[in-house]
Protein backbone atom coordinates (compact mmCIF):
# COMPACT_ATOMS: atom_id res chain seq x y z
CA UNK A 1 0.00 0.00 0.00
CA UNK A 2 2.71 2.47 1.04
CA UNK A 3 4.30 1.67 -2.01
CA UNK A 4 1.55 2.39 -4.43
CA UNK A 5 1.13 5.72 -2.25
CA UNK A 6 4.68 6.85 -3.09
CA UNK A 7 3.96 5.52 -6.79
CA UNK A 8 1.01 7.70 -7.34
CA UNK A 9 3.03 10.77 -5.36
CA UNK A 10 6.21 10.45 -7.54
CA UNK A 11 3.73 10.35 -10.29
CA UNK A 12 1.58 13.41 -9.43
CA UNK A 13 5.28 15.31 -8.98
CA UNK A 14 6.44 14.16 -12.48
CA UNK A 15 3.21 14.82 -14.06
CA UNK A 16 3.06 17.45 -16.98
CA UNK A 17 0.72 20.48 -16.56
CA UNK A 18 -0.34 19.90 -20.30
CA UNK A 19 -1.20 16.36 -20.10
CA UNK A 20 -3.54 17.56 -16.80
CA UNK A 21 -5.21 20.20 -18.98
CA UNK A 22 -5.77 17.68 -21.66
CA UNK A 23 -7.01 14.78 -19.40
CA UNK A 24 -9.44 17.76 -17.57
CA UNK A 25 -10.33 19.64 -21.09
CA UNK A 26 -11.39 16.12 -23.73
CA UNK A 27 -13.78 14.70 -21.58
CA UNK A 28 -15.23 18.19 -20.73
CA UNK A 29 -15.33 18.99 -24.14
CA UNK A 30 -17.20 15.70 -25.31
CA UNK A 31 -19.43 15.74 -22.02
CA UNK A 32 -20.56 19.82 -23.20
CA UNK A 33 -20.95 18.27 -27.23
CA UNK A 34 -22.07 14.88 -26.46
CA UNK A 35 -25.92 15.11 -27.55
CA UNK A 36 -24.78 16.97 -30.88
CA UNK A 37 -21.93 14.30 -31.39
CA UNK A 38 -24.82 11.99 -30.54
CA UNK A 39 -27.18 13.10 -33.12
CA UNK A 40 -24.32 13.12 -35.84
CA UNK A 41 -23.32 9.57 -34.78
CA UNK A 42 -26.46 8.50 -34.79
CA UNK A 43 -26.36 9.91 -38.29
CA UNK A 44 -23.56 8.09 -39.67
CA UNK A 45 -25.46 4.66 -38.41
CA UNK A 46 -28.16 5.59 -40.24
CA UNK A 47 -26.29 5.80 -43.13
CA UNK A 48 -24.69 2.79 -42.59
CA UNK A 49 -27.60 0.64 -42.15
CA UNK A 50 -29.38 2.73 -45.20
CA UNK A 51 -26.80 0.58 -47.39
CA UNK A 52 -28.06 -2.95 -46.40
CA UNK A 53 -31.76 -1.39 -47.12
CA UNK A 54 -33.12 -0.95 -43.86
CA UNK A 55 -34.64 2.25 -43.14
CA UNK A 56 -34.86 4.11 -39.46
CA UNK A 57 -37.45 6.64 -39.55
CA UNK A 58 -36.57 10.06 -37.35
CA UNK A 59 -39.05 9.33 -34.68
CA UNK A 60 -36.87 6.28 -33.86
CA UNK A 61 -33.59 8.19 -33.57
CA UNK A 62 -34.71 8.72 -29.94
CA UNK A 63 -34.59 5.35 -28.94
CA UNK A 64 -31.07 5.22 -29.94
CA UNK A 65 -29.69 8.84 -27.88
CA UNK A 66 -29.94 7.91 -24.45
CA UNK A 67 -27.25 5.05 -25.24
CA UNK A 68 -25.09 6.76 -27.66
CA UNK A 69 -24.91 9.29 -25.05
CA UNK A 70 -23.91 7.28 -22.01
CA UNK A 71 -21.45 5.15 -24.67
CA UNK A 72 -20.04 8.99 -25.26
CA UNK A 73 -19.38 9.54 -21.04
CA UNK A 74 -18.28 6.21 -20.94
CA UNK A 75 -15.76 7.17 -23.68
CA UNK A 76 -14.95 10.72 -22.11
CA UNK A 77 -13.85 9.17 -18.83
CA UNK A 78 -11.73 6.52 -20.46
CA UNK A 79 -9.92 8.68 -22.68
CA UNK A 80 -9.14 11.45 -19.67
CA UNK A 81 -7.73 8.58 -17.39
CA UNK A 82 -5.81 7.22 -20.31
CA UNK A 83 -4.15 10.37 -20.99
CA UNK A 84 -3.75 10.66 -16.81
CA UNK A 85 -1.00 7.60 -17.32
CA UNK A 86 -1.39 6.22 -14.36
CA UNK A 87 0.81 4.29 -12.82
CA UNK A 88 1.21 0.59 -11.12
CA UNK A 89 -1.50 -1.42 -9.94
CA UNK A 90 -3.91 1.94 -9.96
CA UNK A 91 -4.06 2.28 -13.56
CA UNK A 92 -4.50 -1.48 -14.50
CA UNK A 93 -7.86 -1.37 -11.72
CA UNK A 94 -8.80 1.98 -13.40
CA UNK A 95 -8.25 1.22 -16.80
CA UNK A 96 -10.12 -2.47 -16.59
CA UNK A 97 -13.03 -0.99 -14.97
CA UNK A 98 -13.51 2.26 -17.71
CA UNK A 99 -12.84 -0.47 -20.25
CA UNK A 100 -15.98 -3.11 -18.89
CA UNK A 101 -17.85 0.18 -18.62
CA UNK A 102 -17.14 0.90 -22.48
CA UNK A 103 -17.68 -2.59 -23.59
CA UNK A 104 -21.75 -2.72 -21.81
CA UNK A 105 -21.88 0.55 -23.40
CA UNK A 106 -21.32 -0.58 -26.47
CA UNK A 107 -23.57 -3.44 -26.33
CA UNK A 108 -26.02 -1.59 -24.76
CA UNK A 109 -26.19 0.93 -28.14
CA UNK A 110 -26.28 -2.14 -30.32
CA UNK A 111 -29.15 -3.30 -28.15
CA UNK A 112 -30.68 -0.37 -28.61
CA UNK A 113 -30.23 -0.26 -32.39
CA UNK A 114 -31.30 -3.88 -33.04
CA UNK A 115 -34.63 -3.14 -31.20
CA UNK A 116 -35.01 0.05 -33.36
CA UNK A 117 -34.59 -1.92 -36.32
CA UNK A 118 -37.46 -4.76 -35.25
CA UNK A 119 -39.81 -2.09 -34.40
CA UNK A 120 -39.40 -0.39 -37.73
CA UNK A 121 -39.34 -3.91 -39.71
CA UNK A 122 -42.80 -3.97 -37.79
CA UNK A 123 -43.79 -0.56 -38.59
CA UNK A 124 -43.53 -1.05 -42.02
CA UNK A 125 -45.02 -4.43 -42.46
CA UNK A 126 -42.02 -6.37 -43.14
CA UNK A 127 -41.86 -8.30 -39.70
CA UNK A 128 -45.61 -9.13 -40.26
CA UNK A 129 -46.13 -9.76 -36.29
CA UNK A 130 -44.92 -13.86 -37.06
CA UNK A 131 -42.53 -13.85 -34.34
CA UNK A 132 -43.54 -11.09 -31.46
CA UNK A 133 -41.40 -8.83 -30.04
CA UNK A 134 -40.95 -9.60 -26.63
CA UNK A 135 -38.99 -13.18 -28.21
CA UNK A 136 -36.40 -11.35 -30.33
CA UNK A 137 -35.54 -8.58 -27.89
CA UNK A 138 -35.44 -11.55 -24.76
CA UNK A 139 -33.00 -13.64 -27.43
CA UNK A 140 -30.88 -10.91 -28.80
CA UNK A 141 -30.67 -8.78 -24.75
CA UNK A 142 -29.51 -12.31 -23.36
CA UNK A 143 -26.90 -13.30 -26.28
CA UNK A 144 -25.90 -9.46 -26.23
CA UNK A 145 -25.30 -9.98 -21.76
CA UNK A 146 -23.57 -13.04 -22.70
CA UNK A 147 -20.80 -11.85 -25.08
CA UNK A 148 -20.11 -8.82 -23.27
CA UNK A 149 -19.95 -10.66 -19.77
CA UNK A 150 -17.59 -12.63 -22.52
CA UNK A 151 -15.45 -9.38 -23.03
CA UNK A 152 -15.39 -7.99 -19.84
CA UNK A 153 -13.82 -10.86 -17.94
CA UNK A 154 -11.36 -11.23 -21.36
CA UNK A 155 -10.36 -7.87 -19.86
CA UNK A 156 -9.81 -8.67 -16.46
CA UNK A 157 -7.53 -11.39 -17.31
CA UNK A 158 -9.56 -14.41 -16.58
CA UNK A 159 -9.30 -17.27 -18.49
CA UNK A 160 -12.74 -18.39 -19.65
CA UNK A 161 -11.25 -22.37 -20.77
CA UNK A 162 -11.71 -24.26 -18.18
CA UNK A 163 -14.94 -22.62 -17.41
CA UNK A 164 -16.35 -23.47 -20.97
CA UNK A 165 -15.40 -26.40 -20.49
CA UNK A 166 -17.61 -26.94 -17.24
CA UNK A 167 -20.55 -25.19 -19.41
CA UNK A 168 -20.61 -27.32 -22.07
CA UNK A 169 -21.00 -30.78 -19.98
CA UNK A 170 -23.76 -28.72 -17.71
CA UNK A 171 -25.44 -27.89 -21.04
CA UNK A 172 -25.74 -31.39 -22.10
CA UNK A 173 -27.29 -32.49 -18.62
CA UNK A 174 -29.81 -29.31 -18.88
CA UNK A 175 -30.38 -30.40 -22.65
CA UNK A 176 -31.36 -34.11 -21.72
CA UNK A 177 -33.94 -32.72 -19.12
CA UNK A 178 -35.36 -29.58 -21.26
CA UNK A 179 -36.07 -32.02 -24.32
CA UNK A 180 -39.68 -30.74 -24.42
CA UNK A 181 -38.58 -26.89 -23.82
CA UNK A 182 -35.87 -26.95 -26.67
CA UNK A 183 -38.21 -29.56 -29.08
CA UNK A 184 -40.88 -26.55 -27.83
CA UNK A 185 -38.33 -24.04 -28.84
CA UNK A 186 -36.76 -24.89 -32.20
CA UNK A 187 -40.52 -25.28 -32.94
CA UNK A 188 -41.44 -21.66 -32.29
CA UNK A 189 -38.66 -20.93 -34.70
CA UNK A 190 -39.59 -23.24 -37.72
CA UNK A 191 -43.32 -21.85 -37.39
CA UNK A 192 -41.96 -18.22 -37.57
CA UNK A 193 -39.42 -19.04 -40.36
CA UNK A 194 -42.97 -20.47 -42.52
CA UNK A 195 -44.91 -17.65 -41.70
CA UNK A 196 -47.81 -20.33 -40.84
CA UNK A 197 -50.00 -17.59 -38.89
CA UNK A 198 -49.46 -14.40 -37.18
CA UNK A 199 -50.90 -12.65 -34.40
CA UNK A 200 -54.75 -11.80 -34.40
CA UNK A 201 -55.18 -14.74 -37.30
CA UNK A 202 -58.31 -17.05 -37.32
CA UNK A 203 -56.76 -20.58 -36.79
CA UNK A 204 -57.97 -24.03 -36.64
CA UNK A 205 -55.72 -26.99 -35.40
CA UNK A 206 -56.31 -30.39 -36.44
CA UNK A 207 -60.38 -29.88 -36.01
CA UNK A 208 -60.16 -30.01 -32.34
CA UNK A 209 -58.71 -25.84 -31.34
CA UNK A 210 -60.34 -23.17 -33.12
CA UNK A 211 -59.54 -19.39 -32.10
CA UNK A 212 -57.67 -16.22 -32.85
CA UNK A 213 -53.90 -15.91 -32.38
CA UNK A 214 -53.23 -14.43 -28.81
CA UNK A 215 -49.47 -14.29 -28.39
CA UNK A 216 -46.94 -16.35 -29.36
CA UNK A 217 -44.05 -17.25 -26.45
CA UNK A 218 -40.83 -18.98 -26.69
CA UNK A 219 -42.58 -22.36 -25.71
CA UNK A 220 -46.22 -21.82 -26.58
CA UNK A 221 -48.63 -19.94 -28.32
CA UNK A 222 -51.80 -18.99 -26.78
CA UNK A 223 -54.96 -19.01 -28.92
CA UNK A 224 -58.25 -17.24 -27.50
CA UNK A 225 -61.43 -19.53 -28.45
CA UNK A 226 -64.82 -17.80 -29.74
CA UNK A 227 -66.11 -18.84 -26.75
CA UNK A 228 -63.40 -16.56 -25.29
CA UNK A 229 -61.44 -19.62 -23.15
CA UNK A 230 -57.74 -19.68 -24.06
CA UNK A 231 -55.86 -22.45 -25.15
CA UNK A 232 -51.80 -22.61 -24.55
CA UNK A 233 -50.54 -24.84 -27.11
CA UNK A 234 -46.92 -26.08 -27.21
CA UNK A 235 -45.32 -24.70 -30.32
CA UNK A 236 -44.39 -28.64 -31.37
CA UNK A 237 -48.03 -29.68 -31.52
CA UNK A 238 -48.17 -26.93 -33.90
CA UNK A 239 -45.78 -27.72 -35.95
CA UNK A 240 -46.71 -31.62 -36.08
CA UNK A 241 -49.98 -30.80 -36.37
CA UNK A 242 -52.57 -29.79 -39.60
CA UNK A 243 -53.08 -26.65 -39.54
CA UNK A 244 -55.87 -24.00 -41.33
CA UNK A 245 -55.36 -20.18 -41.47
CA UNK A 246 -58.57 -18.90 -42.13
CA UNK A 247 -57.25 -15.32 -42.19
CA UNK A 248 -55.14 -16.31 -45.05
CA UNK A 249 -58.13 -16.78 -47.18
CA UNK A 250 -59.13 -14.10 -50.36
CA UNK A 251 -63.00 -15.04 -50.76
CA UNK A 252 -65.68 -17.48 -48.39
CA UNK A 253 -67.23 -20.62 -50.01
CA UNK A 254 -71.18 -20.92 -50.12
CA UNK A 255 -72.21 -24.23 -51.39
CA UNK A 256 -75.89 -24.66 -51.04
CA UNK A 257 -78.56 -26.73 -52.86
CA UNK A 258 -82.29 -25.30 -53.86
CA UNK A 259 -85.00 -27.39 -53.76
CA UNK A 260 -87.81 -27.22 -56.35
CA UNK A 261 -90.61 -29.12 -57.28
CA UNK A 262 -90.80 -31.85 -59.40
CA UNK A 263 -93.77 -30.14 -61.27
CA UNK A 264 -91.51 -27.57 -62.34
CA UNK A 265 -90.51 -27.72 -66.45
CA UNK A 266 -87.59 -28.40 -67.97
CA UNK A 267 -87.25 -24.91 -69.72
CA UNK A 268 -88.04 -23.10 -66.57
CA UNK A 269 -84.96 -25.10 -64.09
CA UNK A 270 -82.38 -24.18 -67.01
CA UNK A 271 -84.05 -20.99 -66.62
CA UNK A 272 -83.42 -20.57 -62.64
CA UNK A 273 -79.86 -21.69 -63.37
CA UNK A 274 -79.32 -18.99 -65.98
CA UNK A 275 -80.29 -16.32 -63.88
CA UNK A 276 -79.26 -17.18 -60.43
CA UNK A 277 -75.38 -17.84 -61.96
CA UNK A 278 -75.77 -14.31 -64.10
CA UNK A 279 -76.62 -12.40 -60.93
CA UNK A 280 -73.64 -13.86 -58.55
CA UNK A 281 -71.45 -13.60 -61.86
CA UNK A 282 -72.24 -9.40 -61.65
CA UNK A 283 -72.49 -8.61 -58.28
CA UNK A 284 -70.08 -7.23 -56.45
CA UNK A 285 -70.43 -9.02 -53.10
CA UNK A 286 -69.07 -12.26 -54.95
CA UNK A 287 -66.40 -13.31 -56.70
CA UNK A 288 -66.73 -13.61 -60.89
CA UNK A 289 -66.33 -16.91 -62.89
CA UNK A 290 -63.17 -15.77 -64.45
CA UNK A 291 -61.65 -15.50 -61.41
CA UNK A 292 -63.13 -18.65 -59.58
CA UNK A 293 -64.91 -21.73 -59.74
CA UNK A 294 -68.72 -20.46 -60.08
CA UNK A 295 -71.55 -23.40 -60.12
CA UNK A 296 -75.17 -23.13 -60.47
CA UNK A 297 -76.64 -26.55 -61.84
CA UNK A 298 -78.87 -29.51 -61.71
CA UNK A 299 -77.60 -31.52 -58.74
CA UNK A 300 -79.90 -34.59 -57.95
CA UNK A 301 -83.24 -36.07 -57.92
CA UNK A 302 -84.63 -36.46 -54.44
CA UNK A 303 -87.42 -37.95 -52.49
CA UNK A 304 -89.23 -34.82 -52.99
CA UNK A 305 -87.52 -31.87 -54.97
CA UNK A 306 -85.45 -31.45 -58.39
CA UNK A 307 -82.25 -30.09 -56.37
CA UNK A 308 -79.99 -27.15 -57.68
CA UNK A 309 -76.94 -26.72 -56.67
CA UNK A 310 -75.14 -23.09 -55.71
CA UNK A 311 -71.22 -23.39 -55.41
CA UNK A 312 -69.74 -19.84 -55.46
CA UNK A 313 -67.40 -17.62 -53.15
CA UNK A 314 -68.17 -14.36 -51.61
CA UNK A 315 -65.67 -12.15 -52.88
CA UNK A 316 -64.27 -11.29 -48.79
CA UNK A 317 -63.29 -12.76 -45.74
CA UNK A 318 -65.21 -10.98 -42.89
CA UNK A 319 -67.94 -13.00 -41.69
CA UNK A 320 -69.80 -9.65 -41.68
CA UNK A 321 -69.72 -9.60 -45.43
CA UNK A 322 -70.59 -13.33 -45.97
CA UNK A 323 -73.69 -12.87 -43.99
CA UNK A 324 -74.92 -9.45 -45.65
CA UNK A 325 -74.14 -11.59 -49.44
CA UNK A 326 -76.00 -14.36 -47.97
CA UNK A 327 -78.98 -12.27 -47.42
CA UNK A 328 -78.64 -10.66 -50.27
CA UNK A 329 -78.57 -13.66 -52.82
CA UNK A 330 -81.13 -15.61 -50.69
CA UNK A 331 -83.42 -12.63 -51.77
CA UNK A 332 -82.23 -13.04 -55.58
CA UNK A 333 -83.18 -16.61 -55.46
CA UNK A 334 -86.41 -16.25 -53.99
CA UNK A 335 -87.20 -13.56 -56.39
CA UNK A 336 -86.13 -15.44 -59.64
CA UNK A 337 -87.95 -18.79 -58.65
CA UNK A 338 -91.49 -16.77 -57.79
CA UNK A 339 -90.54 -14.93 -61.38
CA UNK A 340 -89.90 -18.18 -63.17
CA UNK A 341 -93.53 -19.48 -61.88
CA UNK A 342 -91.54 -22.44 -60.19
CA UNK A 343 -92.65 -23.25 -56.25
CA UNK A 344 -89.82 -24.31 -53.58
CA UNK A 345 -90.32 -28.28 -52.71
CA UNK A 346 -90.36 -29.27 -49.22
CA UNK A 347 -89.64 -32.82 -47.73
CA UNK A 348 -93.76 -34.70 -48.15
CA UNK A 349 -94.69 -38.28 -47.62
CA UNK A 350 -97.97 -39.51 -49.69
CA UNK A 351 -100.16 -42.41 -47.70
CA UNK A 352 -102.02 -44.81 -49.52
CA UNK A 353 -105.09 -46.65 -48.14
CA UNK A 354 -106.89 -49.22 -49.21
CA UNK A 355 -111.18 -50.06 -48.17
CA UNK A 356 -111.51 -53.83 -48.01
CA UNK A 357 -115.11 -53.04 -48.30
CA UNK A 358 -114.99 -51.27 -51.27
CA UNK A 359 -111.82 -52.66 -52.70
CA UNK A 360 -110.98 -49.08 -53.49
CA UNK A 361 -107.05 -47.48 -53.20
CA UNK A 362 -106.86 -43.66 -51.79
CA UNK A 363 -104.31 -41.37 -50.33
CA UNK A 364 -103.80 -39.02 -48.11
Amino acid sequence: MEEQLHQLIEWWQAIHSLDLVLAVALPTAILLLRRWLSDLLILGIIGIVRRFGLLIEPTARSSLRPAMTGLLGMLAAFLGISVLDLPGAAALIVLSVLQSLLVFGVFWLINALILVLLEQAKVIGVHQGRLRGSWISQIVRFLLVAIAVVVVLNVWGIDLGPALTGLGIAGAAVALAAQDQIRNLLAGFNIAAERRFREGDWIRISQDVEGIVEKIDLRSTVIRRFDNGTEHIPNSELANNSLSNFSRRTARRLRWTIALTYGTETETLNSICEEIASYINTSDRFVGLTEANLFVRLYALEESSIDILVDCFVAANEYSAELDARHELILAIKKIVEGAGAEFAFPSRSVYTENKATGLAGSI
